[in-house]
């Protein structure tokens, strides 16, 4: 009897701890990270658990377009890989197109607490894409919540 109890007791801690860990890891990531033109970082103290405060820098004399849009990635197993949205949630953007100019720089508040939930204990990047006539980049800015 007492076995039947332990094994109930192990099978239950199993799975009430893999429902901890982060399953919502999706592909690696497609994207090729370029920050040598537009480069994109965390502002200091404002990072949370559900948003953050991005700087978007122009670094080029060209005028490039951006938009609403992100999505999060995760570092694991030393790859960047997609970060799934939590199940029945979506996250949904006005679709404006805005200009950062030559040598500009824009602060981008980013809530993602409805799409992604609270971020548990890693190392994220939020990634937008930015273009001008002759390319499309994307940036990104990392971050690590503890």
């Amino acid at each position: 009897m007492k076995k039947k109890v332990l094994l109930i007791i192990s099978l239950f801690a199993i799975i009430l701890l893999t429902g901890c860990t982060n399953n919502r890891i999706g592909e690696k990531t497609p994207h090729k990270i370029t920050n040598d033109k537009i480069t994109m970082e965390v502002k200091q103290g404002t990072l949370t658990k559900s948003s953050a405060t991005i700087i978007m820098t122009n670094k080029t004399k060209e005028e490039y377009t951006y938009g609403e849009p992100y999505h999060l990635e995760i570092k694991h197993n030393d790859a960047w890989h997609i970060l799934e949205l939590e199940p029945n949630n979506d996250i949904f953007f006005t679709m404006p197109a805005y200009s950062l100019k030559t040598g500009e720089s824009v602060e981008k508040e980013c809530e993602w607490e409805h799409g992604y939930g609270q971020l548990k204990k890693g190392t994220y990047r939020i990634v937008k894409d930015v273009s001008n006539k002759k390319e499309q980049l994307y940036v990104a800015a990392e971050f690590t919540i503890k």
